[in-house]
């Protein structure tokens, strides 16, 4: 980001710093701040009255000063989250949406926004999120990357947590938590930020549901390991049935 030159910061300074110390320390000032103390004191008759001192106002216009010194630098070196640049329409590595940067300290708070837009189950979050981009920006360095991707991810992560939670009441004989789970495992296929994103729509997600409703939980874990990173070693052979030739029927797919 452009930085002001030495000289326009020096004299935005001294335009803003207000009167030095010699224009404030005047015989009319003093008395004025005098006159100013008899009243106040004259209404706090149990009250002592301390000496003024002059030097308090000089030392406040000098203190605003300093601020602004201090303060100008650290403006002009804030990365910001925006660039005001978008994508082209039209093109296959990109979407219209804006690039904005990953090293910006306004990013957590971008993502906290979009997580609004999705439910978490009990003890969720989206620490995990902002891991994966901190540890994007440590091994790569800054770079920009797309809304829409954004809104994929922190969607991704919701519907992940999600599938976590129902293995866990599974693996547990929870029926109330695999109840709660099932509930909005059902829905996560009509999540704006999933289907926008991805060049497949939500056809995993829609598959997830149904494995967890017809009770498929191998064909759920395998969803769900290459789903939110979570699958180790190699891809099963053949592969679960989630992906069998009809396992999603048309009635499955309406509305979505």
């Amino acid at each position: 980001m452009p930085q002001r030159p030495p000289d326009d910061l020096d004299r935005l300074l001294a335009e803003h710093a207000g009167p030095g110390v010699d224009a404030l320390d005047t015989p009319e000032i003093t008395a004025a701040l005098d006159a100013l103390g008899d009243r106040i004191v004259a209404g706090e008759a149990t009250s002592p009255r301390r000496p003024r001192r002059r030097g308090t106002v000089v030392a406040a216009s000098a203190a605003l000063a300093v601020a602004l010194a201090v303060g100008a630098p650290a403006a002009a070196d804030f990365i910001g989250l925006h660039t005001g640049e978008f994508g082209l329409p039209g093109k296959t590595e990109n979407d219209t949406s804006e690039f904005l940067r990953a090293d910006s300290p306004e990013f957590p708070a971008l993502v906290e926004k979009l997580g609004r837009d999705y439910p978490l189950p009990p003890g969720g979050d989206y620490s995990h999120v902002l891991w994966l981009n901190e540890k994007a920006i440590a091994d790569h360095g800054p770079y920009e990357f797309q809304e829409r991707t954004l809104r994929w991810d922190v969607a991704n992560d919701a519907s992940c947590q999600w599938q976590k939670y129902w293995l866990d009441g599974y693996d547990r004989h929870d029926a109330a938590q695999q109840a709660a789970a099932r509930k909005v495992l059902d829905e996560i296929p009509d999540w704006e930020g999933l289907k926008q994103a991805s060049d497949n729509g939500t056809d995993w997600e829609q598959r997830a549901a149904k494995a967890v409703r017809i009770g498929d939980v191998a064909g759920f874990r395998y969803l769900h390991g290459i789903m939110c990173g979570a699958a180790t070693g190699p891809t099963p052979s053949p592969e679960p049935s989630v992906f069998a030739p009809g396992y999603l029927t048309d009635a499955d797919r309406q509305g979505r």
